[in-house]
């Protein structure tokens, strides 16, 4: 069974090859939405794993939604302050017992190619909303397949 460390090398190849698929058809993006693709590849390679508590991919991925969504909140809500404050509150104080309820058992759903939609879709419209571009989510797609992939072929 590969490690992390596999899981991240082929995200990272996955990274570079669909950025060289995008720029093969002339699609350019700003430093920024390039380093968010890089991101969303490359924890998507891992996510996976989150169903294991003691597992980098969900040290990771703990961390990563508390800061994304905190940010999605501070995004959609800037302009009224105290509703900002009070559902940044409310995520932070409740984020870790949210994601240990939805801990499921190690190669179950995590490992399906549902769950590897809804998570692409959902990091394409956070990025969306955030930076104004949808693609991390083609890349976390690709970054989770790879995942997929390495636990196929070396298993």
């Amino acid at each position: 069974m590969p490690n992390y460390q596999a899981h991240l090398l082929l995200g990272f190849i996955s990274f570079v090859l669909v950025l060289s698929v995008f720029s093969s058809l002339n699609f350019t993006f700003s430093g920024t939405v390039i380093a968010v693709c890089f991101v969303a590849c490359l924890l998507a390679s891992v996510f996976p794993d989150i169903d294991q508590k003691n597992s980098k991919g969900y040290r990771a991925f703990r961390a990563t939604a508390i800061i994304l969504i905190s940010a999605w909140i501070t995004a959609v809500s800037y302009k009224n302050l105290a509703l900002m404050f009070l559902l940044l509150g409310l995520w932070i104080v409740s984020s870790k017992r949210i994601l240990l309820l939805i801990k499921p058992k190690h190669r179950g759903i995590m490992h399906s190619y549902k769950i590897c939609l809804v998570f692409s879709l959902s990091v394409a419209f956070i990025s969306l909303t955030a930076i104004g571009s949808s693609a991390p989510g083609i890349f976390a797609f690709f970054g989770y397949v790879s995942h997929k992939l390495s636990d196929k072929l070396f298993n």
